[in-house]
């Protein structure tokens, strides 16, 4: 049995460690976001106490429990001790090594208690790794410098004895030779049990004294820093200050005052609602609603109000705190937004303009990826009107990449002109064909630069224009420059090129072929120039049809035509010539017919000079043309006589009657024979001219607009023109020319007078006048003979000459007397 002073020991022991595991739990809960450590601390008390307790009433317990448990927990609780301080002294340690030797000192102390038992070398083992515990508290408390007061000095000397007390107790073993089986018999010294207990004291006191002196460290710490953080406030850049619950501003700092613009005496009593407009409150006092103590929350873009009640933009940052009263009240921290907001609005003018400026370019913006798709990021609207697609589409190929609207044929050459670019860092710019959504192919302008940001992320930027209508400008200029734009055929510039290119030994012999549309000019006269174009193209289609598709067929004047055949002889050209001529003879669908003169000639050596040539082939043309053309052009008269009589119904017998009431009247002037052939004649074509009066004119049962009218005075001078293309008919066409006079010069197109006009036309004027009155028209009644007759004696001398109209009268009479 041990004496009362082991007793007393323990018993105090018991009570000391039980009383500091209450203080320093409580010490815990209010420092415990302060000090690191302090619940391993709570541990080894708790801990401690219970294995004293046991030590106490190991008389009323089993073995296993007052000494192998007892020792456990002991042990143990050194252990959380030792992690404590390092963490108060904030000293890194390697828990790991702990767990280690924790588990190494169970299994040693269950072998020697359970499988071998031996009590000295479990009190060699407990002893050791106590000492271990207590030399690395020491080590640590001993080399962390910054903490060099009484307490940390206190608690050096506490486990500087521990250390010793356990060295002198195994030394004590080695020196004893005879032990009892029973643990507590081998403490009947009083000695070790006593030093126990006052060193296990002695270990409170200095935990207590180390905590003590830290915290009273840290508190003149804190009073320091108040009043440097106070100093800070008051003079921070940044304008705080601290609201109550019920609305009042408590402190504001000198930054807050001048970004109000108040004065002193008008801010000493501020509530809320004075500095935060009533819809910003409301947000404030929402979001105050959902942080609890001591956190915060950060409120972007709202307005404070200044003296001169103008709003200062302002983010603000709120931390909800409590007073020593547990009463909440909450700090502001104001920053000015002004710059910003004025930056972001700036910013957002810039974005509106640009995104306006982007809607409006003829083409599109873009930004998209250096990849094999071209993956587009970024796309501006006129994508949408070039391409059909929407940018949502096409954006990070959503539904179609932007290389698969490109045309095939285009891809290789756009990547390889893109990746030189890229390595010779040079802006890429190139034209290709794209396809559209609605499977339009269309020319796009692309220029675009490779780019890197800051974070090297690679991207490719630029613009794209539509140039589609250019495009086919250009290809139509381009085919213009080296075609005819009527036919499609090579023009002139074209064939001389090619008949330098072509003027060589390999190509020999040579022919060419040249080609004169017949009558060109009389179609054009008779049926007008569209008329004449559409001739012109059924030529072309003439010669389409009957050469080969090397051949070179060009149309190098109005109606000429020329062919080149290499490596094609002159009785081969010649053949092809006959096979034009028998395709010209079985077009039908024409109102005239038509007719191309053509003639040939060959280079065979190359000594021959190819304007020879040329030459050579337009005499034998022309030699053509004037075999052919007279009975041509004399058909074509026939021709439009029939056209003119389908025109106009009066037509027909209008122009016979014409003709023979001229006749009678020249032989009645006893005009010579040939004269009056010619005024026969005259009288049958004199309205050939009406021949391209549109229908709707010469058939209209209305009185005639002043245009339409002057269409109608035109057709003397075009059956003029048409009959004066005609050798045989250059006299007729003057009387044709003339019929329209007045003996006083008030007629058309001239306006001769008198003897200036041709009898035949004078004559042709008072037989034209006579059956248009006696027969019906639409536009006027039918007058009778004698009523017509006395129109031309009332007009005689001024529209009519005088001696023609008696020269009438007197056929007339005569008919009379006959009938």
């Amino acid at each position: 049995m041990f004496d009362l002073t082991v007793e007393a020991s323990l018993f105090v022991l018991t009570i000391s460690y039980f009383v500091s595991t209450i203080i320093v739990f409580f010490i815990m809960q209010n420092y415990k976001k302060n000090y690191r450590g302090l619940f391993d601390f709570v541990i080894f008390y708790g801990i401690s106490t219970i294995a004293t307790l046991l030590i106490l009433f190991r008389v009323y317990l089993p073995t296993f429990l007052s000494v192998f448990t007892a020792n456990i927990l002991l042990l143990v609780g050194r252990f959380f001790l030792l992690v404590g301080i390092l963490k108060f002294i904030n000293k890194k340690f390697k828990s790991l090594y702990i767990i280690s030797i924790s588990i190494g000192y169970l299994f040693a102390f269950i072998y020697f208690t359970y499988i071998l038992n031996h009590l000295n070398a479990r009190i060699v083992i407990y002893s050791l790794t106590m000492i271990f515990i207590h030399m690395v508290i020491i080590l640590n408390v001993l080399y962390d410098v910054k903490n060099k007061k009484y307490a940390f000095n206190f608690m050096l000397c506490i486990n500087l004895l521990i250390v010793i007390n356990l060295i002198i107790r195994i030394i004590r073993l080695i020196i004893a030779r005879t032990y009892t089986n029973n643990l507590f018999e081998m403490y009947s010294d009083s000695y070790f049990m006593v030093t126990k207990g006052v060193l296990g004291l002695g270990l409170v006191v200095a935990l207590f004294s180390m905590i003590s002196s830290k915290l009273m460290y840290s508190l003149k710490d804190m009073n320091k820093n108040l009043y440097f953080f106070a100093n800070i406030y008051r003079h921070s850049p940044i304008p705080v200050l601290v609201g109550s619950v019920d609305g009042e501003i408590i402190h504001y700092n000198t930054a807050f005052k001048e970004l109000v613009d108040y004065k002193s005496s008008a801010t000493n009593r501020l509530l809320w609602v004075d500095i935060f407009s009533v819809e910003d409150l409301s947000s404030i006092m929402s979001a105050i609603e959902k942080i609890d103590v001591d956190e915060h929350i950060y409120i972007e873009h709202i307005y404070v109000n200044n003296s001169l009640e103008k709003l200062i933009p302002v983010d603000v940052t709120i931390k909800v705190s409590e007073n020593s009263g547990n009463l909440p009240y909450y700090e502001f921290f104001i920053f000015n937004a002004s710059d910003r907001v004025m930056t972001e609005e700036n910013l957002r003018e810039s974005e509106r303009s640009k995104a306006s400026l982007l809607s409006n370019l003829p083409g599109f913006a873009y930004r998209c990826k250096n990849d094999e798709f071209w993956t587009m990021q970024v796309l501006s609207k006129g994508f949408e009107r070039i391409t059909g697609y929407r940018v949502e589409e096409c954006i990070n190929n959503k539904e179609i990449a932007y290389s698969d609207i490109i045309l095939d044929e285009f891809k290789e050459k756009v990547k390889s002109d893109w990746e030189k670019c890229i390595t010779l860092n040079k802006v890429y710019i190139g034209e290709y064909k794209i396809r559209t959504k609605s499977n339009e192919e269309r020319w796009v302008f692309e220029q675009g630069n490779f780019v890197s940001n800051e974070y090297g992320e690679e991207s490719i930027e630029g613009y794209i224009a539509d140039i589609t209508d250019r495009k086919v400008l250009e290809e139509k200029l381009e085919f213009l420059s080296f075609h005819d734009p009527l036919t499609g055929l090579y023009n002139r510039r074209y064939i001389e090129e090619e008949l330098v290119r072509l003027d060589t030994k390999r190509n020999l012999p040579i022919t060419l072929i040249m080609g004169d549309l017949d009558g060109l000019k009389f179609i054009n006269d008779s049926f007008g120039h569209q008329y004449g174009d559409e001739i012109i193209k059924v030529a072309a289609n003439v010669f389409r049809e009957n050469f080969r598709s090397d051949d070179i067929i060009a149309r190098v004047g109005g109606d000429e035509f020329m062919i080149i055949l290499p490596k094609t002889t002159k009785d081969e050209a010649d053949e092809i010539i006959e096979r034009i001529t028998q395709t010209t003879k079985k077009i039908k669908n024409t109102k005239v017919e038509i007719s191309i003169s053509l003639g040939s000639s060959s280079k065979t050596n190359e000594s021959l000079d190819m304007k020879k040539v040329i030459k050579d082939a337009e005499d034998t043309m022309y030699k053509s043309k004037l075999y052919k053309s007279p009975s041509i052009r004399r058909n074509s008269i026939d021709t439009i006589l029939a056209t003119l009589y389908e025109k106009d119904i009066y037509s027909e017998s209008h122009s016979k009657n014409v003709s023979k009431l001229s006749t009678e009247i020249a032989k009645v002037l006893g005009m010579l024979d040939k004269d009056i052939k010619e005024v026969e004649t005259a009288g049958l074509l004199h309205d050939i001219g009406k021949i391209i009066i549109p229908t709707d004119i010469l058939n209209s049962s209305k009185k005639l607009t002043k245009e339409e009218f002057q269409k109608v005075k035109s057709h003397p001078e075009i059956g003029y023109r048409i009959l004066n293309a005609i050798r045989d008919f250059k006299s007729i066409s003057l009387i044709t020319l003339y019929h329209h006079e007045r003996i006083d010069g008030l007629g058309y197109p001239k306006g001769l007078k008198g003897d200036e006009i041709p009898v035949a036309s004078r004559i042709i004027s008072v037989a034209d006048a006579y059956d248009a009155m006696t027969n019906e028209r639409k536009y006027k009644k039918q007058m009778t003979k004698d009523e017509a007759i006395e129109e031309l004696k009332k007009n005689s001398g001024t529209q009519f000459d005088k001696k023609v109209v008696i020269a009438l009268l007197k056929y007339l009479l005569k008919t009379k007397r006959q009938d």
